[in-house]
């Protein structure tokens, strides 16, 4: 998948980024900043899910 990097938050050992693919906000968690690099917001980015790794939550109505 490809997506925008809409925030990007460094956290020391970690990256947690919101990414926009196909109108959707993603939260992903970079490992590594300083091996891999930071990607900067409004980059274009490959976004690959480990799905025995990623949690689904539901949206409520007014934001809730």
């Amino acid at each position: 998948l490809r997506g925008v990097v809409r925030r990007a938050i460094y956290l020391g050992s970690q990256v947690e980024y919101e990414v926009e693919v196909g109108g959707m906000r993603l939260q992903a968690i970079g490992r590594s900043p300083l091996e891999e690099g930071i990607f900067a917001e409004g980059e274009t980015v490959g976004v690959t899910i480990g799905f025995h790794v990623a949690h689904l939550l539901e949206l409520r109505a007014g934001g809730e």
